[in-house]
């Protein structure tokens, strides 16, 4: 897997997901692990992955950790209690791998299922359950792909393996897609509103996502935006990041651009590309589940998640698009109750 695909994976991934160095010392994680327990990001890279376990786990998580390394085995699940911020323990379940090119081990955690247990609707409830189910097959697949690349040596074998690598984040997208999507009607978000650094989260999306644009000779270009917004800071990331991926998806040639304005009280986030544009009469299903253009490959679900998410978070969201020349989406997010635009 390349480092912009790998990257991409672990940072839209609908799972919590964390990087830990040799030295146990947490390297990063993404936002759904940073959710998943409460903590920012910076403050993880400040502790080792053992800081988040019970007591009682740490000691097999260190035996684990050294006959990783040792090379014995090629990969573990254990089941963990990992403490949050606020001083609850929520059991989760651990699969760990070696990542041998980047010195790391990667943990995946599958959570507990005792907020499934609250889910009154049947479909719904029967997704969130099965969500670590789902992701399991995934995740050994992927264990077994990185064992593999390492022992063949024939570049028209590791072809073959790029392709499967391929299809599998097809799966995976479309899996986390509809995992969120089940997530998200069966009311398992709960909004954390707090005063937002919004050029912060801008500039996080915009290094996730610039090394898949310039694969595709795309520029993706950031404008600065110091102010801060009164959101849920993990929300609102999940609600941008499918308008960037739409607008990657359906650009060919030219640019990329997210930044944002004051607008009637608010600040709008907006991305606008130099894709292939929407018809006027299609402008207004594109929110719709399942509505997908002639290029998509996924289940169509990217631009349903962002409405459902809008409306969560009470950030209304608007489009306009030009056949030919291109989109621009926009997210209207309220400033905090003493927030202002920093140097204008």
């Amino acid at each position: 897997m390349t480092e912009a695909l790998f990257r991409a994976v672990f940072t839209q991934a609908a799972t919590p997901m964390v990087l830990v160095g040799e030295a146990g010392r947490i390297v990063r994680a993404n936002p759904w692990f940073c959710r998943f327990l409460g903590h920012a990001e910076s403050d993880l890279q400040r502790l080792a992955f053992t800081d988040l376990l019970h007591p009682d786990d740490r000691g097999e998580h260190g035996l684990v950790v050294q006959r990783l390394w040792g090379g014995t085995i090629a990969g573990h699940v254990a089941e963990n209690r990992y403490q949050c911020k606020d001083g609850m323990t929520i059991p989760g379940q651990t699969h760990v791998s070696v990542i041998q090119s980047a010195r790391c081990l990667l943990m995946v955690v599958h959570e507990g299922s005792d907020r499934v247990d609250r889910i009154e609707t049947g479909t719904a409830r029967l997704l969130a359950a099965a969500g670590h189910d789902l992701h399991q097959p995934l995740q050994t697949i992927t264990l077994f792909l990185n064992v593999l690349t390492s022992r063949l040596e024939d570049s028209r074998q590791h072809d073959i393996l790029a392709k499967i690598e391929m299809a599998l984040e097809s799966w995976r997208e479309m899996l986390n897609a509809l995992l969120e999507v089940s997530r998200l009607e069966a009311g398992l978000f709960t909004v954390k509103r707090e005063s937002c650094d919004l050029d912060g989260l801008l500039e996080q999306l915009a290094a996730d996502y610039a090394p898949l644009a310039a694969a595709r000779g795309l520029e993706l270009r950031r404008v600065p935006c110091r102010v801060r917004v009164d959101s849920d800071p993990f929300l609102l990331e999940r609600l941008l990041r499918p308008l960037l991926a739409n607008a990657l998806q359906y650009t060919d040639r030219g640019r990329l651009l997210v930044g944002c304005r004051r607008s009637k009280g608010l600040v709008r986030i907006e991305v606008w590309d130099t894709g292939i544009g929407i018809a006027a009469d299609q402008l207004g299903l594109v929110f719709q589940p399942f509505q997908r253009g002639a290029r998509h490959k996924g289940l169509g679900l990217g631009l349903a998640i962002v409405d459902s998410l809008s409306r969560l978070l009470d950030h209304p969201v608007t489009a306009r698009s030009k056949v030919g020349r291109g989109s621009v989406f926009g997210v209207g997010v309220p400033l905090p109750a003493q927030g202002a635009l920093r140097n204008g």
